[in-house]
């Protein structure tokens, strides 16, 4: 099986640990790598739920979009800087710093 993935990714990360026998085609970025599985250079690519959900409904001719349950993987979604009051939290977060 050939997969492609965005290079330094997540995706990436998950598809090596995964599929260890696959060839895996790590391109620039994450549409790049749909466009290698588009164009045929890939057989799967590896995203995010919500990402490949919003592939395959722009683009359907991608196949169909499978979430696998087997192993399950998760990870953070976003983070934050503790900080207090709340109100310091939130410029802290906008401000992207510590």
């Amino acid at each position: 099986m050939r997969i492609a993935v965005d290079l330094g990714s997540v995706n990436e990360v998950s598809a090596r640990r995964f599929a260890p026998k696959a060839t895996i085609t790590a391109v620039k970025t994450r549409d790049d790598a749909i466009l290698a599985l588009q164009a045929g250079r890939a057989d799967a690519d590896v995203l995010a739920a919500m990402l490949g959900i919003t592939a395959v409904a722009k683009n359907p001719a991608l196949g169909s979009y499978r979430i696998l349950t087997n192993p399950t993987v998760a990870l953070p979604a976003t983070s934050a800087c503790a900080a207090s009051p709340i109100r310091a939290s939130a410029r802290c977060w906008t401000r992207g710093s510590k």
